[in-house]
This record gives C-alpha cells, structure tokens and sequence, in this order.
C-alpha cells in the first residue's frame, strides 16, 4: 500500500481541524439561547430572595459541572452568584418591555441606556449627583410582571411593612417603575401580613345614664344616704 507523502498528510489534519472548529461554531450559532425562565419558574416563589438564592445555587451547579473536576471551581459564599441571578431576572423581566406600544418614547423621555450586564437603566438628573450608581441609574421593571412583584414585595418587607411611601422610596434607591402607585397600593393590599396585624377601628361605648355622686364624709350614715338617693336615680329612669 502507498503511503501519502508526510506534507499531504499533515495537511489533511490542519483541513479536518478546521471543518471541525467550523461546525462546531455553526452549531453553537444555530442553538436557541437559554433563558433563566426556561430552567426556573418565577410563578412558584413569593419571595425574590429566595428566588435569586435558588438561582444562584443553579448557576454554581452549572459551573462546577462545566469544570469537569473532582474539586468544585468555587464554594462558601453566594454573593457573587446571588448579584448574578438578580441581574439574570431583572434582564428576563424586561424583555417585556419592548412589546408596549410606546416603548420608543418612554426611552426618549427616560433616557434609557444599556449597561454592560444588558440592563436597561434610566439616566436622569442624579447622574450627576455622589450617589451610588445604582441609584443614578435605576434598572427599569415593566409595571405588569411577577419579577417586578416579587421586588416590590421586597422592598416592603425590608421597611417594615410601612406604608406606600416607604416601600416607594426604597424601590426607588435601585429601581424605576411607570404606574408605580397603582402597583403599589394593590401590592401592599394584598400583604398577608399588613392585613393580619391591620388595627380594626376602636368602638366608642355608648354614654349611660348612671349619676355618680361623690361624698367627702367617709360615715356609714352618708354612705347610706348615698346609696339610696343612686337606687331612687335608677328607679325613676
């Protein structure tokens, strides 16, 4: 049997190499991407803490995986996984976003921007102030959207469960939400707690007739004659 000569071979596996790095691009371009919504349902949590604590054990599973290792690539704190899956559901919730008529317009009046992590963020006027920057640039939540819910019912518990104005401004030092106030009100109407402890409205008793007379001699004959001028009192009315 002839052998190829050694240039024709190694050509041959530079060619294959190739082919391979080809359609290994081609079938990552044609995979369909992988949302957070397609791996957990946000309809099953009322809690948006427990939600991102939940996600971010996911994405620490899928890296240990990816390392392919005995040894786990990362463990002990979830801080950096938490911050991950809150940005993943705050980037998920706004994909409803441009589907509102006048989305074009409410960028404009806005001046929504894009940060690094694909969120939509509001630049106003606090941009030149000394504050955080997720409070000069507030993410932007759609007013129709369990995600948007679930931070509001946030926001409420960590005031205290006060009332609309607390939980407003608190969502307000990371957040900006349209029609906020009719999203509030039914949010913390709708608080299990707020309407457990609700303080029912105090009922005045009716006055009564009885007199009362006062006697300053401490005598068994003033006693007496107390008493029976408060049972002639009763009886006549």
């Amino acid at each position: 049997m002839i052998q190829p000569p050694p240039e024709y071979v190694k050509e041959m596996k530079v060619q294959a190499v190739r082919d391979l790095e080809e359609s290994v691009t081609l079938l990552v371009k044609n995979t369909p991407e992988v949302r957070i919504a397609n791996v957990i349902n946000c309809e099953d949590y009322i809690d948006f803490s427990k939600l991102c604590r939940v996600t971010a054990h996911v994405i620490r599973f899928v890296n240990n995986m990816k390392a392919q290792s005995s040894k786990p690539v990362s463990s002990g704190s979830l801080t950096s996984e938490v911050l991950l899956s809150e940005s993943l559901w705050i980037r998920e919730s706004q994909k409803s976003l441009p589907l509102n008529r006048t989305f074009n317009q409410q960028c404009a009046q806005l001046g929504v921007i894009r940060d690094m992590n694909g969120i939509l963020r509001c630049k106003g006027r606090l941009c030149n102030s000394s504050l955080p920057e997720v409070a000069k640039f507030p993410a932007w939540l759609p007013c129709d959207n369990h995600i948007t819910r679930l931070i509001i019912r946030d926001c409420h518990r960590m005031v205290m469960h006060n009332g609309v104005r607390e939980t407003l401004t608190e969502l307000r030092s990371r957040f900006w939400l349209t029609k906020r106030q009719q999203v509030f009100r039914k949010q913390i109407y709708e608080c299990v707690v707020c309407r457990r402890h609700e303080g029912t409205p105090c009922k005045v008793e009716p006055p009564s007739d009885m007199r009362i007379e006062l006697t300053l001699s401490l005598t068994t004959h003033a006693f007496n004659r107390c008493l029976r001028r408060f049972f002639g009192t009763q009886r006549n009315s």
